[in-house]
């Protein structure tokens, strides 16, 4: 029986059996619809499975780069999150050229090394060099340091112009047994020796410095630039350079919020960059 106003529609005749029937196009329009749905059902169920119990993938991946400013460093640092980062840091290089100090009226002091450590907290191991002007002459020397033991200064002789090559490695992870290897390849002396040193290992650093002299921050040293080369870090099983994982750029800012040096954006590959003096304090 037909609606008021409603056409009535014929039946179709009956197919014979085993001849093919065509399905209207409505139904055929609601099969898909149906079936796009269940797809759609499917790969949201299985997105979810793959990021809730795939933990090779790091969901949190934020801020790849930051700049800061800092009263005494000056460089990059690496790790795996930013906001977030995680125990994953075993080795780090560099190398560096001693820098020329030009003479200031009083003491002033730099320094340029790598480390492990100590942007995210106090534990830090770390080995390098210090440019310094002390009563009235210029001096240079090779430190290694396990904070908060004071650093310890090595028994090599080096001078501007010579080309140091660092490494910090991670050796033994249940004794916590690190490496620290500084070598003069200009003049061939090597410092190599283990510790037992229970750091965060949440940071790798490239740094150059304005020390703490007496508890109090020194006045920079003017040094012109230092150059870093080859500046490599292991994080998470996986060794790269600086731009290979999230970097923080640090820059050097004195008591007028003035910037005491420039720092580069990295080069090579992200394996270089270079820190340039412009003023004391």
């Amino acid at each position: 029986m037909a609606l008021s106003g409603e056409t009535p529609v014929e039946a179709p005749p009956e197919a014979p059996i085993g001849a093919p029937v065509e399905v209207p196009a409505k139904r055929r329009r609601s099969a898909w619809m149906y079936f796009a749905l269940l797809v759609i059902v499917i790969l949201a169920l299985g997105g979810v499975w793959f990021f809730r119990f795939n933990t090779s993938i790091p969901v949190l991946t934020m801020y790849p780069s930051q700049r800061l400013a800092s009263t005494d460093w000056s460089g990059y640092t690496v790790s795996t999150d930013l906001l977030n980062p995680q125990a994953a840091v075993t080795s780090v290089s560099g190398s560096w050229t001693i820098p020329q100090i030009t003479a200031s009226a009083g003491n002033s002091f730099s320094a340029a090394w790598i480390g492990v450590g100590g942007q995210y907290d106090q534990a830090l191991i770390q080995t390098g060099t210090e440019h310094d002007w002390v009563n009235g002459a210029a001096g240079y020397i090779v430190w290694y340091e396990l904070l908060p033991q004071d650093s310890v200064q090595l028994s090599m002789n080096v001078s501007p112009g010579d080309i140091m090559t660092a490494l910090i490695t991670l050796q033994n992870t249940a004794t916590q047994t690190w490496v620290i290897e500084i070598t003069d390849t200009s003049n061939g002396q090597t410092f190599r020796q283990s510790f037992n040193y229970a750091t965060t290992r949440l940071s790798a650093e490239w740094i150059v410095e304005r020390p703490v002299v007496n508890n109090r921050i020194s006045t920079f040293a003017s040094f012109g630039s230092v150059t870093f080369t080859g500046c490599s870090a292991t994080v998470g099983g996986r060794t790269d350079s600086i731009t290979g994982f999230p970097h923080s750029t640090f820059t050097l800012q004195g008591r007028m919020n003035n910037y005491l040096d420039a720092v580069s954006d990295p080069t090579n590959g992200g394996s270089s960059f270079t820190v340039d003096f412009i003023a004391a304090r």
